[in-house]
């Protein structure tokens, strides 16, 4: 059954899919409109976004960084 979002409720799910990589956003949305699609008596702005924060952490890859060891190794980098 096709669910009917409100403009922000809308912008609530873009924004919560945005820091998600672009290959696990399909995902993401799929996972959260088949949740959305079962009958939610209580479905609003908050809701959703209780939804998308309980969904996000799922489809979530925190950016790695690299550390630059040889420099510190080398003498280059301080610790302070």
């Amino acid at each position: 059954m096709p669910v009917a979002l409100t403009d922000h409720e809308l912008c609530i799910l873009i924004a919560g899919a945005r820091p998600l990589e672009p290959e696990a956003r399909d995902a993401f949305l799929r996972d959260v409109a088949a949740a959305l699609a079962k009958d939610d008596p209580e479905l609003g702005p908050g809701s959703i976004h209780r939804l998308v924060r309980e969904m996000q952490p799922r489809y979530f890859d925190a950016p790695r960084f690299a550390t630059n060891l040889t420099a510190a190794r080398a003498g280059r980098v301080h610790a302070r």
